[in-house]
């Protein structure tokens, strides 16, 4: 394209159309050649790779493992056909007897059982192949500029133009769908890895930092390495930071004298100056990053007329530190080693199951969310910067604050308040070791000394309790307006231009799209009354009206009584005020009841509303749900505090009971399910983390502890809670998903309402002995403070309590699926990522010297800052061998040592009589025999092992001589304790499970290979063994005499538990397993590791008791001792295993998407499960949709008749005639990317 307008091909043809354009495009043979060059050079480079990798695999060694047919050895888009479509060869007659179908307890056989890696979302087209962009529109309407019309008219028609661009589907189904005149320029998503998607931290590429000779303020290297150990290497130092101590002192290059004399003071002064306070070294920071800015804050307070000294009067109140929110965005966006995955424009992330499921939208990230492309919208329809051509951007800010603690002991706090940015992913926002989450402010409470400031004006007995929370609200409004300074206001309506990493200018909007708060702040930022008439700051909902929780007319009143920031209030609050502190009226004067008590407004100047109201913001709208305080440590925690209480109140050895029933559930991953306490019921400095493990535990604990019908009930309950905890947690939804935890929300209401109206009142339930010891020590110590006033003592008799729904935190429950819908799945807003940011501020406190602490904590962060800084731009580092153990590519690891063996015939002998061993050598060699036939097999099919191979290997049912023609090397088995599996999650991600045949945590899923699509689809097994041998198989064509290495895992099969209620999303109920007999024919049984799913939990049924009430079992392999006779499949474990029982509807479970299934266990009533094909356009097809406004363009003429000046939207070159006046105009792209994305790729 020589020239603005022009459209030029490859072939030298020139166009002023784009249709005519396109058209040539098509038939182009220039073009065709050019891009099938590419395909069949791209083609060429990959057989090379497959020829390296597959002689790799046939190198002789001593030991062959055996061949693996993993989906990564093709193209995943070209697999994933043959992988869906196709059945599996499972035949009874090459598996395992273990692993056969049961005739006598119908246990069905393992599937094979293949996971897919995670993949990047699709990439778009290069540039040189991206759809060309209409051309600039150089007319337009002719208006007055000071018509109401200017603004609409005055836009040319390159930003009345809406594209609909959409990427080709990957081989889970994903698709991106733009919306604007072109693809955005940076793609962070062509940059994700398989290191990105996994829990393991991926390593720096060496060639994208190079070393340099400046380290200012360091002199040299060395010196700058021990300074970063020092701050960066952890607070307290572990032995891994030892060793990196070590590795620092112990280099080659390591000079002490280059240490030895070094200003250490004077450095770490400079690294943590660029304040107000620092004139010598705050110039250095100036134009590098957003050093901390101290201000006084002062507030006006009201004494009314029947004060000592009535009037109004300022006070300071103290020194407010706080950064620049301009310069934090500059800082972040400029940074090139953070702001490479800083995502520019948004995208609708759209998921299809199967060509016959209809396509749905899916939730997650802030940038795909339907808030962040609404301002989108907004801001690029809106008219540009004067003489600005410069794309621009929404920057989504996220705050949290919360006020902290920062040691155990002592009275030292901090409120410091966090700023992220929405437009990097949550998977690495919200971790606190790639520190995305800048500190912005620490807010200052009001003084102690303001009391004594007010009683001097009010006399008598000092300020009230009103008096002092309104001085409170003013005075956080007071520190909130100092951050929306006028530097901010410019930038949110006229942008700023910043250099981005890539080297382009741009300018950025700031938006706030949420503040994540618990409950008291967030009255204070909706300056509201705390618990008042109308408790919610997001609607006026009624205290009374809130147990109606799910309710079809709650959720009608929650839309119709929204609050808003609108001209009522703003009138009341200003008349109120002027009352307040014009006329002398006392703040919780009588007077002012009309203005407030209805809405439960307060007399208090909003910062949000004063500052951003004008410019279109709503406050009460970034006002988002909190999973952590709102549930975790709100709903279920009264839930379970309640049911303490009803335990105690119908026999206090039930607390000791459900103690030692919580101790006696195993743990489970790495960190998933802990270890729980002693005495769970003390409730003894329990984070929300250990609620969480309480509620995913609950419902076998409290089975069987209170009679039916409330047992039946509470049952329910607890698993309606459990499923929508899960499903409130969720990292990846879809419009499917939203509607099942829709439907969960109301029978939760409707459960809780049963609880609260029909089992409570049916116990007399008093508060719990912690409770009671509570209130005693808050009555004595009222006691000890108000000596002149009269305190009622602890009379030691404990008081009644009930169960109340009448909370925020309950009333907040149904808002979350609208705000999923809105702003994305909850870890990207839960206050959890506050409170983990929290660990940074409490780390730095022990680095101070206790006084002026905020101010030391300011020059720490910003040391630590900079030192980082300095190490991503200097400091290159060598990408670490991955670690065969966890590497992600893997579906398993065991290990391969041969240290620790067992001799079979010896073992058998030990073991005699043991009903686990029974048939075992031949139970086992019918296992093996197949795999290694099979192995055998594929490498005879290899390339190179074809043309000299005379005959295969054909897999067929294993008889008696085909087991004596297999051998296993010196009758060993070599044992093994550990087995890792690295599984796809629901969300595309990579996590790994691990397993040890000595512990708790060694009970294993697998696929099970149905017939008929009501059975339940997943087999459940206790590992009894971990262990490999190397067999040695003769009876091939020709002579191969090399021991092949194959894994297995001897197993204990778990069975349905026929006696007791199936378990189903529709009756609320667990699985229920139990063991078979020890006897029968499949008790136990052998698995290929490469078949496994993942790890599971299951918890026994504490109802059931012991299978051996002796405590001695019959099997020592078997370890039965402590059996139990039922147990429970614990669904709700984490939020992988949760959906694999929404079968189909995780986007990551790919073996679910074209493979039935109806049972009820798995399935959600008919979710998911209609088969709807999309109307959209088919992949890799790719479509995009112009919509073109016909007042400017479209009948050829003006809004006033006359006749369009735009040259460009005539017939073609070619004779045909444009349609380009058509609303629903599809510019097919098939052309572009048919050489580039294959038919396969759908």
């Amino acid at each position: 394209m020589s020239n603005q307008g022009i459209l030029e091909c490859i072939c030298g043809r020139t166009f002023s159309q784009e249709n005519a354009y396109g058209k040539h495009r098509r038939s182009c043979k220039l073009t065709k050649k050019r891009l099938s060059g590419a395909l069949d050079k791209a083609k060429e480079v990959f057989a090379q790779k497959r020829r390296k990798v597959s002689q790799a695999a046939l190198t002789s060694t001593s030991t062959v493992p055996l061949a693996q047919s993993l989906p990564e050895a093709v193209p995943l888009a070209q697999s994933l056909p043959e992988f869906l479509g196709q059945p599996l060869d499972n035949g009874n007659d090459t598996m395992s007897l273990a692993s056969r179908r049961s005739r006598r307890h119908n246990v069905l056989m393992p599937k094979r059982y293949r996971d897919l890696l995670p993949q990047a979302l699709p990439s778009l087209p290069p540039p040189d192949l991206q759809p060309p962009s209409l051309p600039h529109s150089n007319t337009t309407v002719e208006v007055d500029s000071d018509s109401p019309a200017h603004l609409e008219a005055g836009l040319s028609l390159r930003s009345r133009v809406s594209r609909i661009i959409r990427t080709p589907r990957n081989i889970f189904g994903l698709v991106r769908q733009y919306f604007g005149d072109q693809l955005p320029s940076v793609d962070p998503e062509e940059h994700i890895t398989l290191a990105d998607l996994s829990p393991s931290p991926p390593t720096e590429d060496p060639s994208q930092s190079r070393l340099r000779s400046k380290w200012w303020p360091f002199p040299n290297k060395n010196s700058f390495l021990l300074g970063s150990w020092h701050w960066n290497g952890g607070i307290q130092k572990s032995q891994s930071a030892f060793k990196d101590l070590i590795d620092i002192v112990g280099d080659s290059s390591f000079d002490p004298g280059d240490v030895h004399h070094t200003k250490w003071s004077k450095i770490f002064a400079t690294l943590g100056g660029g304040g107000p306070d620092d004139e010598e070294t705050g110039e250095e920071w100036l134009d590098v990053d957003a050093g901390w800015r101290k201000k006084q804050v002062e507030i006006t307070v009201p004494f009314h007329r029947r004060m000592q000294s009535p009037g109004t009067s300022q006070f300071v109140c103290a020194e407010l530190y706080h950064r620049s929110l301009v310069e934090v965005i500059k800082e972040r966006i400029s940074d090139p080693h953070t702001a490479a995955q800083f995502h520019l424009v948004p995208y609708d992330l759209l998921w299809q199951r199967s060509d016959q499921h209809r396509e749905v939208r899916l939730h997650g990230k802030i940038y795909t969310s339907k808030a962040f492309r609404e301002a989108h919208d907004t801001l690029q329809n809106s008219p540009p910067e004067p003489n600005c051509d410069l794309p621009r951007v929404i920057v989504a800010l996220m705050f949290w604050s919360d006020a902290t603690h920062l040691t155990q002991f002592g009275s030292s706090q901090l409120w410091p308040c966090y700023m992220a940015i929405g437009n990097e992913s949550k998977y690495r926002r919200c971790k606190p070791s790639c520190n995305l989450c800048s500190h912005v402010a620490y807010f200052q409470k009001l003084p102690d000394e303001f009391a004594h400031f007010a009683a001097q004006r009010i006399g008598g007995k000092g300020p009230k309790k009103p008096f002092l929370a309104h001085c409170r609200r003013e005075f956080f409004h007071a520190q909130v307006e100092v951050l929306l300074d006028d530097d901010f206001l410019e930038a949110w309506q006229h942008g700023i231009v910043i250099k981005c990493f890539d080297g382009v200018l741009r300018r950025f909007y700031p938006r706030i799209f949420t503040y994540s708060a618990d409950y008291p702040e967030k009255v204070l930022l909706a300056s509201i009354k705390n618990r008042g008439r109308c408790p919610c700051p997001r609607c006026l909902i009624p205290m009374d009206r809130i147990p109606q929780m799910g309710t079809p007319q709650d959720r009608q009143q929650r839309i119709i009584l929204k609050r808003v920031d609108g001209h009522q209030r703003k009138f009341n609050i200003a008349n109120a005020r002027r009352l307040i502190y014009d006329l002398n009226y006392a703040v919780d004067s009588k007077s002012l009841s009309s203005f407030f008590n209805t809405e439960s407004w307060v007399p208090t100047l909003n910062a949000f509303s004063n500052r951003l109201q004008p410019l279109g913001f709503n406050l009460f709208e970034i006002l988002v749900v909190d999973l952590l305080h709102e549930f975790e440590l709100g709903v279920w925690k009264a839930l379970f505090i309640h049911l303490l209480r009803i335990l105690e109140a119908v026999n206090p050895a039930l607390l000791y009971l459900l103690d030692q029933r919580y101790r006696e559930i195993g743990t489970f991953g790495r960190d998933t399910i802990r270890r729980f306490r002693a005495n769970v019921s003390e409730l003894k400095k329990m984070a929300a983390r250990d609620f969480e493990d309480l509620l995913q535990c609950s419902i076998p604990v409290f089975d069987g502890l209170l009679p039916e019908p409330h047992n039946g009930a509470i049952q329910r309950l607890l698993f309606l809670c459990a499923h929508w905890h899960g499903l409130a947690k969720l990292r990846m939804h879809s419009d499917i998903t939203l509607d099942i935890m829709d439907d969960v929300t109301a029978s939760l209401g409707s459960a809780f309402r049963h609880f609260s109206h029909e089992v409570c009142p049916a116990f007399n339930t008093k508060e719990l002995r912690r409770e009671a010891n509570a209130r005693r020590r808050r009555q004595t110590q009222n006691l000890n403070l108000n000596q002149t006033q009269k305190a009622k003592p602890f009379d030691g008799e404990l008081l009644k309590k009930t169960f109340n729904l009448c909370t925020y935190k309950y009333h907040s429950l149904d808002d979350f699926v609208n705000m999923i819908r809105q702003l994305g799945t909850t870890d990207s807003y839960n206050t959890a990522i506050g409170e983990l940011e929290h660990r940074h501020p409490k780390g730095w406190h022990s680095r101070t010297d206790r006084r002026n602490v905020v101010k030391q904590i300011t020059c720490i962060e910003r040391r630590q800052a900079r030192i980082r800084r300095l190490h991503h731009k200097l400091i290159s580092k060598q990408a670490q061998a991955e670690d065969v153990a966890t590497a992600p590519d893997a579906h398993h690891h065991i290990g391969a040592s041969q240290s620790r063996h067992e001799h079979i015939p010896s073992f058998l002998r030990l073991h005699e009589g043991d009903p686990a061993i029974q048939n075992f050598l031949p139970r086992l060699k019918s296992h093996v025999l197949p795999r290694v036939k099979d192995s055998m097999s594929r490498e005879n099919d290899s390339p190179d092992k074809r043309a000299s191979t005379t005959g295969t290997i054909t897999p067929s049912a294993p008889d008696a001589s085909d087991h004596d023609r297999l051998f296993l090397q010196h009758d060993r088995m070599y044992m093994h304790n550990i087995l890792r599996v690295n599984y796809t999650t629901y969300d595309v991600r990579r996590k790994q499970d691990t397993m040890n045949s000595n512990t708790c945590h060694r009970d294993i899923m697998v696929l099970a290979d149905n017939d008929n699509t009501s059975d339940h689809p997943f087999l459940y097994a206790r590992i009894v063994r971990i262990f490999h041998v190397n067999a040695i198989y003769t009876g091939g064509p020709t002579a191969d005499y090399r021991p092949r290495k194959v894994e297995v895992l001897w197993v204990r099969w778990f069975e349905h538990d026929m006696n007791a209620p199936i378990g189903s999303w529709s009756d609320s109920r667990l699985d229920r397993l139990h063991f078979p007999p020890m006897a029968g024919e499949h008790a136990f049984g052998f698995v290929n590791p490469a078949d496994v799913v993942r790890g599971c939990h299951i918890i026994p049924a504490f109802s059931s008791n012991r299978r051996h009430s002796d405590g001695r079992g019959i099997s020592l392999c078997a370890r039965d001792a402590n059996d139990w006779h039922s147990y429970y499949l614990n669904r709700f474990v984490d939020r992988d295993m949760l959906m694999r029982f929404h079968w189909g509807l995780a986007v990551g479970h790919v073996y679910t998407h074209q493979q039935p299934c109806t049972n009820g266990s798995v399935v959600w009533g008919n979710s998911g499960q209609d088969l709807q094909p999309s109307n959209g356009p088919e992949d890799p097809e790719v479509l995009d949709r112009v919509r073109i406004d016909e007042d400017i363009v479209g009948s050829g003429t003006d809004g006033s008749g006359s006749e369009s000046d735009d040259d460009d939207y005539e017939p073609s070159e070619e004779g045909e005639e444009d349609d380009n006046d058509n609303d629903e105009h599809w510019l097919d792209m098939n052309e572009m990317y048919g050489s580039l994305y294959s038919d396969d790729d759908n």
